[in-house]
C-alpha cells in the first residue's frame, strides 16, 4: 500500500470514536463490557479480519484509485513480471527442479499472481512452475479463483508450505495486528482499549518486561510490538519450504525503528487515500497498518538457518531484477511503469524488498549487486 503520505510522527492519538458506531466498534464495546479493557492487538485483529465486521474479513477491498490505497501491483503488470525474473533466478540457484512452486500470501484478488504466472510462460522455467496461494478467507479465495481459474492450489496457513520455490509476500506484514506500548516511569506499559464516558479510549496498564526493547527512551515514547510478524516469520522459516521468501513492505531496522524522533510510532489508518492517526474511528471501515521491524523478521529467519540474500529499497532491488528484462526492449508503457516502481520520488524508496534464502544448490549471489 502506498504509505508515502507524510504525517506527524509525534501526533497524539485520538480517544474519540465515530458518531455512528460501526459493527466492529459495537463488538469491541461488548467485549470490553464483558471482560474489561482489551489489547490493541485484539482490537486491530477484529477491526481488520472479523468475518462480518473486519475491513479485510468482510469483503474484498478494491485497491488503486477506487480503493483506499495504491500498491505496486496497481501500477501495472510489470511488478509481477519482475518478480517472475526473481523466481527464475531462484529456480536456477536451486538446480532447476522439475517442480518449482511460486507461492503468494496476501494475494488479494489474485492480480499479482496472474501477472507473475503470465510472465513465466515466456521464461525458461515456465513448464516447471506450480502456483500456490496461502489464503484462509473464503471470499478472497473466490475472487482469486475468478481471476486465476482452477490452476491454483490454496493453503490455509504458511505452515502448510512445502517444496522448493519462491514465496512472495507483498505488503503482508504491515497489516498484522500489533501491541501498542508506551515507555512510562522507566518501563514499558501497554496501551489497551477501554470505554470511558461512552468513548473508546486508550488506557495504560502493566506489560511484560521485554529485553529486545530499548530502555533509554524518554517518558511517553510510544511504539508497536510486532509479535505476530515474528511468529509468522518463524512459522515459514521452520516449515518444509526451501528456496526463497520475498518480503516487500515498508519498515525500519530496530535501530531506526526505536529512534528518538519516532516517539509516536507508526500506527496509522488509511481511508480514501488519506492517512491519519485516528485509529479508533471507523473501525472496520478503514485500513490499519504499522511499519514492520525488519531486524526482528530477519532474526526469526536466520535463527532457522536462512540467509539474507538481499535487503534493499524496492527501487534498487527491482533494478537488479530487471537486468535481463531491460535487454528485451520494453515498450514505453512498461518503461513508465518501471520508473514509477523504482524512482525514489515514487515507490522506489517507499518500500523495501527483503529476500531470504535457504537450500540453494549454487553458491554466489542471485544478482550482481553493486554499491
Amino acid at each position: 500500500m502506498d504509505r508515502s503520505l507524510k504525517v506527524n510522527e509525534n501526533e497524539q492519538f485520538a480517544t474519540r470514536s465515530s458518531a455512528l458506531p460501526t459493527l466492529a466498534e459495537q463488538l469491541l464495546r461488548e467485549m470490553i463490557a464483558k471482560s474489561g479493557p482489551i489489547s490493541w492487538r485484539q482490537a486491530m485483529e477484529l477491526a481488520l479480519y472479523h468475518p462480518q465486521a473486519g475491513y479485510y474479513g468482510s469483503t474484498v477491498r478494491p485497491v488503486g484509485r477506487k480503493g483506499d490505497f495504491f500498491t505496486s501491483v496497481s501500477v501495472g503488470s510489470l511488478y509481477g513480471e519482475l518478480i517472475a525474473e526473481v523466481a527464475l533466478k531462484v529456480w536456477d540457484a536451486l538446480g532447476k527442479p522439475e517442480d518449482f512452486v511460486i507461492a503468494e500470501q496476501a494475494a488479494h484478488d489474485g492480480q499479482l499472481m496472474a501477472d507473475i504466472r503470465a510472465a513465466t510462460t515466456h521464461l525458461a522455467f515456465g513448464k516447471n512452475c506450480r502456483f500456490v496461494i496461502v489464503e484462509p478467507q473464503p471470499h478472497y479465495r473466490q475472487a482469486q479463483k475468478h481471476k486465476l481459474g482452477d490452476t491454483i492450489e490454496w493453503l490455509n496457513s504458511p505452515t502448510e508450505l512445502a517444496g522448493q520455490g519462491l514465496l512472495v509476500c507483498n505488503e503482508l506484514l504491515d497489516a498484522f495486528p500489533v501491541d501498542r506500548i508506551r515507555f512510562e516511569g522507566g518501563k514499558w506499559r501497554e496501551l489497551a482499549i477501554d470505554v470511558i464516558e461512552g468513548q473508546l479510549t486508550w488506557v495504560s496498564r502493566d506489560w511484560r518486561d521485554e529485553p529486545a526493547l530499548p530502555c533509554d527512551l524518554h517518558d511517553g515514547y510510544t511504539t508497536e510490538w510486532h509479535a505476530a510478524a515474528t511468529d509468522w516469520a518463524h512459522a515459514v522459516a521452520t516449515s518444509d519450504w526451501k528456496g526463497a521468501v520475498l518480503i516487500a513492505d515498508y519498515g525500519h531496522d530496530a535501530e531506526d525503528y526505536y529512534a528518538p524522533e519516532r516517539a509516536g510510532g507508526s500506527l496509522r489508518r488509511y481511508i480514501n487515500h488519506r492517512s491519519d492517526t485516528d485509529v479508533l474511528i471507523q473501525l472496520g471501515e478503514a485500513d490499519l497498518t504499522s511499519h514492520i521491524n525488519f531486524t526482528a523478521v530477519k532474526a526469526a529467519f536466520t535463527k532457522a538457518s536462512w540467509e539474507v540474500e538481499s535487503d534493499l529499497p524496492q527501487g534498487r532491488f527491482l533494478q537488479y531484477a530487471s537486468l535481463d528484462w531491460l535487454k528485451r526492449a520494453p515498450t514505453p508503457e512498461k518503461v513508465r511503469q518501471f520508473m514509477t516502481l523504482t524512482h525514489p520520488s515514487h515507490l522506489g524508496a517507499v518500500f523495501r524488498s527483503l529476500l531470504m534464502t535457504q537450500g540453494l544448490t549454487k553458491s554466489g549471489p542471485l544478482f550482481k549487486l553493486h554499491p
